[in-house]
């Protein structure tokens, strides 16, 4: 089963490295080979762990070797790697993949909050409370006379069917207007060829979008509303990802494409005067769209940051629970294994008393072979976790992904597991240190 485990990794591996190489090919069959390699390597590791003990444990065990107790402690570790492995298994997988969605909800949220910075300099986003419900179509003209209101840009967004070359039919994507001379207060995009200006019938589109699409500059691309009609639009240039935006048309060529119904605002993009200050015109905004209800809410940058880290923090909720779960099934295991170790060193225990070792000693060895165990599992379990984040940011930079590793939490994970491993120890190593010398040398 060892060797099965190291071939396993091997193929997880490779498969990996091929996934992040092939940067051309489509996203979505790159995250289905990614998340295959990943879900492999898991499972090769956990099956040739017991290779790993041996090693492993004769690095962890540095500081523990200039005391006999230490050397002991150590040898009794590595004495049966596979029963040491497969405590620790627990403890890797529950650690690793605790690790990784860190890493993962950590570089979303700074990738999010990098692209909100620069693609968004409005002072305010006016938005529907309700997540992709619009707003009524007068909602723009009363926003821009409000008093202290620079600019009221409309910002839309809805479904359309495209037709491209490398298309087999109909695609379903999302599209954006915006007025095409308010387009750079609007929105600020990096473009990689062609001109950000906006004219009747051109479209701006996303540089993954144009390769998936297999598009360029000039290419014609062919638009069609939901059961509307369909109009050719020029592509007019290509920009790079800002995460805001995939398409985007002007509104007078979205007029021309989408029937009255759906020509309403997704958004609006408001800028103060210099005549008020920010909070002042939040205030004036409240009030002047009092009207409406509720159902109107007014952001800016840090707001919609916020309420985009709230989102990662349920999920960052539920890493912890498993991150918790993980520490509670290594820890019963880590009890068991040392219990079964104990009864099993009997006699021998009974004989390193006999020899001069005292209660605490033995205490001392057991709690630093459980601490050794854990921290193998803890070990494995981080190298495993940071090594997923890495390859899944770089499979993601081509979509903007900015890594980031929270370093605090990483390391609250390791002291976690050690702790654990300290905890499960307590029980053992007192049932070791009682144990009578007489009957523990009588035993067999």
């Amino acid at each position: 089963m060892i060797w099965v485990g190291v071939a396993i990794t091997v193929v997880s591996l490779a498969l990996i490295v091929v996934m992040l190489m092939a940067k051309h090919a489509p996203f979505k069959p790159r995250l289905v080979g990614l998340g295959s390699g990943f879900a492999a390597l898991i499972i090769g590791t956990t099956m040739m762990a017991p290779i790993l003990v041996r090693p492993v444990i004769r690095c962890l065990d540095l500081p523990l070797r200039h005391s006999p107790v230490g050397t002991i402690a150590s040898a009794n570790a590595v004495r049966s790697p596979r029963r040491t492995a497969a405590t620790a298994a627990a403890l890797m997988i529950g650690i690793g993949l605790a690790s990784f969605m860190a890493i993962f909800t950590d570089s979303a949220a700074t990738t999010i909050d990098a692209r909100i910075d620069a693609t968004i300099g409005s002072d305010f986003i006016l938005s529907n409370s309700a997540h992709g419900a619009y707003m009524p179509a007068s909602v723009p003209d009363r926003v821009a006379r409000v008093p202290g209101v620079a600019s009221a840009i409309e910002l839309r967004s809805t479904s359309v069917e495209i037709r491209a070359p490398k298309t087999t039919g109909w695609d379903r994507k999302f599209l954006n207007a915006v007025p095409a001379r308010q387009r750079a207060q609007a929105l600020s995009l990096t473009m990689t060829s062609g001109t950000p200006r906006l004219a009747n019938n051109t479209i701006l589109v996303v540089d993954s979008e144009a390769t998936k699409l297999g598009v360029h500059t000039g290419s014609t691309i062919t638009l069609r509303a939901p059961r509307g009609t369909a109009m050719r639009f020029r592509v007019a240039g290509i920009f790079s990802a800002t995460g805001s935006t995939n398409y985007l048309i002007s509104t007078a060529s979205h007029d021309r494409l989408y029937p009255l119904s759906a020509r309403l605002p997704a958004a609006v993009l408001v800028n103060a005067s210099d005549t008020t200050t920010p909070s002042k015109l939040r205030r004036k905004l409240r009030a002047a769209l009092a009207g409406s209800g509720s159902f109107i809410r007014i952001q800016d940058q840090l707001d919609i940051k916020r309420e985009v880290r709230s989102n990662l923090n349920q999920l960052f909720g539920l890493m912890t629970a498993l991150l918790m779960l993980a520490l509670l099934i290594a820890l019963i295991g880590i009890v068991n294994t040392l219990a079964l170790s104990v009864f099993e060193r009997t006699r021998e225990i009974g004989l390193l008393r006999a020899v001069g070792m005292t209660r605490w000693q033995i205490r001392r060895m057991v709690m630093m072979e459980s601490v050794l165990i854990s921290t193998l599992g803890s070990a494995l379990g981080i190298t495993l976790g940071i090594s997923l984040g890495l390859a899944l940011a770089v499979a993601l930079h081509s979509e903007g992904m900015i890594l980031a590793i929270p370093g605090l939490f990483v390391l609250a994970i390791v002291a976690a597991g050690i702790i654990a491993g300290l905890i499960a120890s307590i029980l053992p190593a007192r049932r070791a240190a009682r144990l009578s010398v007489l009957q523990a040398i009588a035993s067999e």
